[in-house]
């Protein structure tokens, strides 16, 4: 069984995948439904339904919200296709090398097949254009499927006319993730929270800090080549002052006694892109939770260097303590 070593800044360590058996397929769903033809649409529909299975119900129902009343539903089909043609037809201007975030999925599906040889992993990507206060990406019975609208970076026009309603829904830290950087994560730690989902119960906020960093551990090693801002969706300078300042971080949670509690109120607001609690240091950035319980896991890991990536994922969360 492999194992993972050394989580710290800048070490590229992974397992060998040059011999490994995986390859992604892409299927551009975008390309497809912006292709249909308006005056054959029922024609159009039964051949997408045909080629994409589970996920053409998933989109039309579930991203695009459509009716499924087939008298509406032509209808609001017609009115997409022209409030999202900008979005369209800016995909490739925003996302210019959309093949190398692709080969960063794939060997990162390599790495998790060399780690968890048991699990059956996705050989299929799906990249579909929707509303783009909606999904960035989910692993659905069709594959990993990839909302392009939400990775086109700060300046696209359709992200600043929607300035104050996206970051009133998402909050600063996670529009900073709206760019072509941020799909691999994206992607994978979407994969990762299907195939490890959180435990229920009543857990303090140390146990939730030690579950999610475990996560965040586990991106680390499926993408071990990625900056740690786009692996924490931090900014440069934010990641920089959290790798200079664990010390400081680690201290405000001790004093406070923040890692005994079980207030719900207070673990969402820690563990959170778009809420923050009042009295946080200015120099946190959102999220620190998410920070703070990689670094648990980090330690625990660089204490139990024999533990593997299974192990790790399946362990009491009770067990992974603040040094």
């Amino acid at each position: 069984m492999a194992s993972f070593w050394g989580c710290a800044t800048g070490n590229k360590k992974g397992p060998n995948i040059r011999k490994v058996k995986l390859e992604i397929n892409v299927d551009h769903f975008e390309r497809d439904f912006f292709g249909l033809d308006t005056n054959k649409l029922e024609q159009g529909l039964d051949s997408l339904k045909t080629k994409y299975g589970y996920f053409y119900n998933d989109f039309l129902y579930n991203i695009a919200a459509f009716s499924m009343d087939d008298g509406e539903l032509k209808g609001q089909i017609n009115a997409f296709l022209r409030s999202n043609k900008e979005v369209y037809d800016s995909v490739d201007y925003y996302i210019p090398h959309l093949n190398r975030q692709i080969k960063e999925i794939e060997n990162a599906f390599k790495r998790a097949k060399i780690y968890f040889p048991g699990l059956d992993l996705p050989t299929k990507v799906i990249t579909y254009i929707g509303p783009i206060d909606g999904y960035g990406s989910f692993v659905s019975k069709s594959g990993l499927c990839i909302g392009l609208q939400q990775f086109f970076g700060s300046k696209f026009s359709g992200y600043i006319k929607q300035a104050d309603y996206l970051e009133s829904l998402f909050g600063k830290q996670r529009l900073q993730q709206f760019a072509p950087d941020y799909i691999a994560p994206n992607a994978i730690m979407s994969w990762i929270n299907r195939e490890f989902p959180d435990k229920a119960g009543h857990f303090t906020l140390g146990e939730k800090l030690a579950e999610e960093g475990r996560k965040v551990y586990l991106l680390k090693a499926l993408l071990p080549d990625l900056t740690d801002s786009a692996i924490f969706g931090y900014s440069e300078s934010q990641t920089k002052w959290c790798h200079n300042n664990s010390i400081i971080i680690k201290r405000y949670f001790e004093q406070k006694s923040l890692l005994q509690t079980k207030n719900p109120e207070k673990i969402v607001a820690y563990l959170s892109d778009n809420l923050r609690p009042s009295d946080l240091p200015k120099e946190f950035p959102d999220n620190i939770g998410k920070y703070l319980g990689f670094i648990m896991v980090q330690d625990f890991m660089d204490d139990h260097k024999n533990t593997t990536l299974p192990v790790l994922m399946e362990l009491d969360f009770g067990k992974i303590r603040l040094k």
